[in-house]
């Protein structure tokens, strides 16, 4: 099951591929074929034909595009090792996992760890509330 999970993305990523491979067709198709002269006879039809053929091609490119690159996001992501944290973390404390428990400790205000007594300080505290260490951070 887990590796089915870390596979998740593949589907769209492929399906986003096939849907760009569909719109290049649609795109090259429109460009190559034959239409009438402006004022001849089925001028207008099937210059409107191969304008909706291309317009459709970006389209399916476009969308494609979106799918392919959000698949692959959503990828990284969830390999981070921020990611991972949040869901070993989230799993014994019964709050929400997945992208939703991500995006919600990026949100969180950040604790600042003492090194020297390793206590939790707020993010612009200046000295440990427990030791009184000095906890910025010159390099």
């Amino acid at each position: 099951m887990e590796e089915r999970k870390k596979r998740g993305w593949l589907i769209p990523f492929i399906i986003g591929l096939i849907m760009i491979a569909g719109g290049v067709t649609l795109i090259v198709l429109s460009v190559t074929k034959n239409v009438p002269g402006m004022g001849d006879p089925g001028w207008f039809d099937a210059e409107t034909k191969v304008n909706g053929m291309r317009f459709g091609g970006i389209a399916l490119v476009m969308f494609g595009i979106f799918i392919t690159v959000s698949s692959t996001v959503t990828k990284r992501i969830s390999n981070s090792k921020l990611f991972q944290q949040n869901n070993d973390n989230s799993s014994e404390e019964g709050e929400s996992q997945g992208l939703v428990g991500f995006i919600n400790n990026l949100v969180k205000p950040q604790k600042r760890i003492c090194k020297y007594c390793g206590s939790e300080n707020p993010q612009d505290a200046t000295k440990c509330q427990s030791c009184g260490a000095n906890l910025s951070s010159k390099k």
